[in-house]
C-alpha cells in the first residue's frame, strides 16, 4: 500500500466540455478556466495530483491538451463513469497513472488509516477505513438510487468541486476534517 505524499492535492468530477452543466444551472458559466487556473495556482511540478473521475464529457484530447497535459505535477486519475477510454490512451493524453480505484496509507487525526481513492463510493467491506470519493457533486439526487442507500456511512467523504469553488484541496486538510462538505446525510452506520 503506497504512502500518501505530503504534497497531494485533489479533485473530482471537473467534466470538461460538458456545457449542460451550465445550461442546467449546475455549474457558473466559466467553470473550467476557474478550474484550470486553480490548478495552475494551487499544485507545484513536483506536487501529487489525485483526479476521482469525469474528466471530459465530449471531445476528450481536445480537453485533455488544453486542461491536463500542460499542467503541473504527478497526474493520478481514478476512472470515473465518462471515462471510457483505454487505459494507455489516458497515459498518452497526460496521466502518469490510472486506476480504477486506489489505496493510500495516510494519518488521519494521528492515526494510520487506509484510505480508499475511488469515483463511486464503495461498500464498506473491512478492507479500508475511509473512502473518499466524488461522483454526487453537490447534489443529492444519486442518493435516491438504492445501491448507495444500502452503503453510505459515515466513513465515505465527498468530495465536490462545487462545494470548494471548484479549487484544488490538500488532501491531507481534506481528510483531517479541515476542509467544509456538502453534508451528505449518512444512511448507515
Amino acid at each position: 500500500m503506497r504512502q500518501l505524499e505530503p504534497n497531494s492535492w485533489v479533485f473530482t468530477d471537473p467534466h470538461f466540455n460538458h456545457h449542460r452543466l451550465v445550461e442546467w444551472g449546475d455549474r457558473p458559466e466559466g467553470f473550467e478556466a476557474l478550474i484550470d487556473a486553480n490548478w495552475k495556482l494551487r499544485v507545484g511540478q513536483t506536487d501529487v495530483v489525485y483526479c476521482l473521475g469525469d474528466v471530459c464529457f465530449k471531445q476528450q484530447a481536445e480537453a485533455h491538451a488544453k486542461y491536463i497535459q500542460g499542467n503541473p505535477g504527478y497526474k493520478i486519475l481514478i476512472v470515473g463513469n465518462h471515462d471510457k477510454q483505454k487505459e494507455a490512451w489516458y497515459l498518452s493524453h497526460g496521466w502518469n497513472e490510472v486506476h480504477e480505484s486506489l489505496m493510500l496509507s495516510a494519518t488521519v487525526n494521528g492515526r494510520h488509516t487506509r484510505l480508499l481513492l475511488s469515483h463511486v463510493p464503495q461498500p464498506a467491506d473491512g478492507s479500508w477505513d475511509m473512502n473518499l470519493h466524488g461522483h454526487f457533486h453537490n447534489n443529492f439526487h444519486r442518493l435516491q438510487e438504492e445501491e448507495m442507500k444500502a452503503i453510505y456511512t459515515k466513513r465515505h467523504l465527498l468530495l465536490s468541486l462545487e462545494a470548494v469553488n471548484y479549487d484544488f484541496v490538500k488532501m491531507d486538510d481534506l481528510i483531517n476534517g479541515r476542509v467544509e462538505q456538502p453534508g451528505l446525510p449518512v444512511l448507515a452506520e
